[in-house]
């Protein structure tokens, strides 16, 4: 069941609440996690993308639970996670995820991203490759999208800083196929476009920067494996390794497609391990 933003006021927080527990970002801010150890295995990180949460990963936490031990984590502004920082920037985030990996003493992670979290995967290996395995994007480098320059982003940004849900939520459900059931899309566009005013524009405004101005760098300073996971076929102008395919998916294919987008996932999980 996904979690809607309008359920995710602030939680009261505990050191651990429904298996979940909390850890401080370098900044202080509490980031809510769940760990599902499975001893001896691989760790698996996952990281949703923008204005998700980790909930978005349930159906992936249980194809790959027994195989993996796998962490999900809500990044700041986003879940249980505080909403508290004043830039939600795309370093921050991989300062999230590196908070938690440190905290478990993870030894060689695979950390998945999707959109957004994508980014943040490829921040966090160019910041500290060393303990990484390799990184997997899920749709965050695409040849067809065509991010904004720097010199376009103030007026792309512009009615988002106005009103951000009522300029988030027809672009969300744009991302979807016209197959897709219709109340998956609705409800997943309703839940990301929620997001807190002052939020939503600041992380949205963070990550639209990071891919006009520093994506093509900090893709080129990894130095572990990276594999693409993509529902657009087309060239991969930021990609030096491999690109997979998985048709008949919009962007958010782990929901859309999930039996498809799990054995794609799999056999990549599989190829990195080789």
């Amino acid at each position: 069941m996904l979690v809607l933003w309008g359920c995710q006021n602030q939680p009261i927080k505990t050191e651990e609440q429904n298996g979940a527990a909390y850890i401080s970002s370098s900044d202080g801010t509490d980031i809510n996690y769940r760990w599902q150890d499975t001893p001896g295995a691989t760790p698996l990180v996952l990281i949703h993308c923008l204005g998700c949460n980790q909930e978005y990963w349930q159906a992936q936490v249980e194809a790959f639970s027994s195989d993996y031990a796998v962490l999900t984590l809500d990044l700041a502004g986003h879940g249980a996670s505080d909403f508290a920082r004043d830039e939600y920037t795309v370093s921050s985030y991989a300062d999230d995820v590196h908070a938690v990996i440190s905290h478990l003493q993870l030894a060689q992670p695979v950390i998945v991203g999707h959109g957004l979290g994508g980014a943040v995967a490829v921040e966090l290996a160019a910041k500290s490759a060393d303990n990484l395995k390799a990184v997997v994007s899920v749709n965050s480098f695409y040849g067809e999208q065509h991010w904004p320059q720097a010199e376009q982003l103030d007026d792309f940004l512009k009615p988002y800083r106005e009103n951000y849900y009522q300029a988030q939520f027809p672009q969300i459900k744009n991302r979807f196929l016209l197959s897709t059931d219709r109340s998956l899309s609705y409800n997943i566009a309703r839940d990301i476009a929620r997001a807190p005013q002052e939020v939503g524009e600041n992380y949205f405004a963070h990550y639209h920067r990071w891919m006009a101005e520093q994506s093509r760098q900090k893709l080129a300073e990894v130095s572990v494996p990276i594999m693409h996971i993509n529902s657009t076929r087309g060239t991969e102008p930021h990609a030096t390794k491999t690109v997979l395919h998985l048709p008949f998916a919009g962007h958010y294919a782990p929901q859309e497609a999930g039996l498809r987008f799990n054995q794609l996932l799999k056999q990549t999980l599989i190829s990195i391990s080789q």
